[in-house]
């Protein structure tokens, strides 16, 4: 039987299946290409009170530290936003019956006026994202003399960042947009694949079809038996656009999703996706994992492009804040979107 047989039964009842996941960095000793004005590149080192932004230097009043109990980086979490280019204006910190401070909500502006909005609680391990279902952290935001530290990586992918982890300089790099860009909503409601081919088929949402040619073969089978997919160009298969795909040779990729406003009980609409080499999943930007399933492939890079198998399948439905179902025959692989 095919090796994704399963993977489509399970989708057909239910993709968004997800379990909260251990906060870990992936190293990296590849030297960063020159940037590109659309992107930026932060930096952030353990212990010191500058970062920063595409090679310009900025102060800190207090440092990036590694909580004792959880092994995890808590970033001064003004700091963290105002790398990414958020203003005051959309950092608030919300004092509870006692006057104490208890939430903490922080707004990116994306193009199209859509704003990305993570909550954070002082102590608590829930999160959320956009409203909806709560991720969990496996190190809980505090205060420390008066600055208010969060886990930085969970943060950071709630805002649209892939964060690398530098263990020579014990630093954390984030690579983002300069501009996030809008939401992308789905075109196509269907994509059919043809392992080791270069067509593709799609239907649209109005019952509309195409064919077109792909750069690569979007689909290779393995001699495993287990096929592999060019994350970029399936997405591209999908309607998302190139500017909406963030990928660094460093080893991540990540991809700008349909967002809005998540309501509990709904499928879940993710505001970004990640995909790590090395990794058996995908992220979504509430913490969870694309897929539950251990024991699969890792996502890796091929003639210089990121490819995965299960994960990028799984990240379909999230993407687009849909359920899913497909199908899988000896020549061809299909996915449909139930609108």
């Amino acid at each position: 039987m095919h090796r994704y047989a399963r993977f489509i039964k399970k989708c057909c009842s239910s993709l968004l299946i997800m379990t909260a996941w251990l906060l870990l960095f992936n190293t990296f000793t590849a030297e960063a290409a020159e940037e590109p004005s659309e992107m930026k590149t932060v930096k952030f080192w353990v212990g010191k009170n500058v970062y920063e932004v595409n090679g310009k230097e900025y102060l800190m009043d207090s440092a990036p530290v590694i909580d004792s109990q959880a092994g995890r980086l808590l970033m001064p979490l003004r700091y963290l936003a105002y790398s990414l280019g958020i203003t005051d204006s959309d950092i608030e910190f919300k004092k509870n019956a006692h006057g104490l401070m208890d939430e903490i909500i922080v707004r990116r502006p994306s193009e199209g006026g859509f704003k990305d909005t993570l909550q954070m609680f002082i102590g608590q391990p829930g999160f959320i994202v956009n409203g909806g279902e709560a991720g969990s952290l496996d190190a809980l935001p505090r205060i420390d003399n008066g600055r208010t530290l969060v886990p930085y990586r969970s943060a950071a992918q709630a805002l649209g960042a892939l964060v690398f982890w530098d263990a020579d300089e014990r630093a954390v790099v984030v690579k983002t947009w300069n501009k996030v860009p809008s939401p992308v909503s789905p075109s196509w409601s269907k994509v059919i694949l043809y392992p080791g081919q270069q067509k593709v088929d799609r239907i649209g949402i109005e019952g509309n079809s195409d064919s077109l040619k792909s750069k690569v073969p979007i689909a290779l089978n393995r001699s495993d038996g287990i096929t592999q997919f060019n994350v970029s160009e399936y997405l591209n298969a999908w309607g998302v656009p190139q500017q909406n795909i963030l990928y660094d040779p460093r080893g991540g990729l990540m991809v700008r999703g349909s967002a809005g406003t998540n309501i509990p009980g709904q499928p879940y609409s993710a505001g970004f996706i990640y995909f790590y080499v090395g990794e058996s999943c995908g992220w979504i930007s509430n913490n969870h994992k694309t897929n539950p399933d251990e024991g699969v492939l890792a996502n890796e890079i091929k003639n210089g492009q990121l490819y995965s198998a299960m994960p990028l399948f799984y990240s379909i439905g999230p993407l687009f804040g849909k359920q899913v179902e497909g199908n899988v025959s000896t020549d061809s692989l299909w996915l449909r979107l139930i609108l």
